[in-house]
């Protein structure tokens, strides 16, 4: 009941376009695959076809007894296996984690590379590769329990001193970390230190309650956790990290295709797919082509613009940082078969609804 009650609750602000998408699912007549990729042109967000697509396929599953030759793809058991092909914006940067400042590049850093900790959709910090911190008595000092048995896509262990010299790293001015937007004046460099195999000391330049964010996915999206002595500048020619997804194959300007890590430490969250394809796209209207086109299977964002205001609406994450409204959500990566979502972001005044259109949204 409660999850036809949310139904209820979509469908009553949906514009009559989606309703008929929805209304073509629940009739068979519309796959799920088929469902995801028109709502995602007509601008549906990837959390509302999630639910429709599961409420409604569940609901037929049970009721549809009388559909004359009709399938029922979208309640059917979701097989491991299979490739996701996604478009997105092309990297406007070099794939180096300290200097990545723009959508696409982030894109491609989030499959392989892992944080300490990240927000569910609550805003609740998670953790990831730190078990717990805690902070001193005046928060000027935090401590991160480092979680162990997790190895580095070249099967080297992840350990605390890997940890502290990655902060070190980004908090190296002479390094120019991009990192620094959000820890410049937070963390000098050296602040960082193993206390012992699995603990990482920071004493911070002034106490900040809120530090363990400032080294999470949300606000900081350059610190991936590399290995000690790493040069960041190598990266581009192996993707290292300790992601559900290793690099199989990049080409600059074209694309990069990853295979699932089999040796993921998280168990629960292992990707169901093989593989995924990301496909660089210069411009939105070609990544629009390609997903209507059957190129791609899914498409990283969209813009759109407002009939009667100057408004624009975005759901590049990469902006989180440089805008002034902002909903913190979890890191972009194809980590499970319902992956974390993307951040919305508004580049303009307050949020208004209009034409019944939402930006689109697919986790990358």
């Amino acid at each position: 009941m409660d999850s036809q009650r949310r139904v209820d609750e979509v469908r009553a602000r949906s514009s009559d376009l989606e309703n008929h998408l929805v209304d073509e699912l629940r009739a068979g007549r519309l796959s799920r695959r088929e469902f995801v990729r028109n709502g995602t042109v007509v601008g549906m967000s990837m959390t509302t076809i999630g639910l429709l697509a599961s409420a409604c396929g569940g609901q037929q599953s049970s009721t549809s007894s009388g559909n004359q030759g009709g399938t029922s793809a979208q309640s059917a058991k979701v097989d491991p296996g299979g490739t996701i092909r996604a478009g997105i914006v092309a990297p406007a940067s070099d794939l180096d984690p300290s200097k990545v400042n723009n959508e696409g590049a982030l894109a491609v850093l989030g499959q392989t590379g892992e944080y300490l900790a990240r927000s569910n959709s609550k805003l609740e910090l998670e953790p990831r590769l730190a078990e717990s911190w805690q902070p001193n008595r005046d928060a000027s000092a935090w401590t991160f329990q480092i979680r162990q048995g997790v190895t580095f896509h070249n099967g080297e262990p992840l350990t605390a001193e890997d940890v502290a010299a990655t902060i070190n790293a980004h908090a190296d001015p002479d390094n120019g970390s991009n990192a620094l937007s959000a820890i410049a004046g937070v963390v000098s460099k050296g602040a960082a230190k193993a206390v012992d195999d699995s603990r990482v000391e920071v004493q911070l330049d002034a106490p900040n309650g809120n530090f363990p964010y400032l080294v999470s996915s949300d606000d900081n999206y350059n610190l991936i956790i590399l290995p000690k002595g790493y040069d960041f500048s190598k990266w581009k020619d192996d993707f290292l990290g300790t992601g559900p997804w290793k690099l199989e194959q990049y080409t600059p300007d074209i694309g990069v295709t990853y295979v699932r890590n089999r040796d993921y430490w998280d168990k629960s969250h292992m990707a169901n797919p093989d593989k995924i394809e990301l496909k660089f796209y210069g411009k939105e209207q070609a990544r629009i082509l390609g997903l209507q086109g059957g190129e791609v299977d899914l498409m990283s964002d969209r813009q759109l613009r407002c009939c009667s205001t100057a408004e624009t609406w975005s759901t590049a994450s990469s902006t989180r940082r440089r805008t002034s409204a902002t909903i913190r959500r979890s890191p972009p990566s194809f980590r499970t078969p319902t992956s974390p979502s993307r951040s919305a972001s508004k580049t303009s005044r307050g949020p208004r609804r209009c034409c019944r259109t939402r930006a689109s949204a697919v986790s990358i």
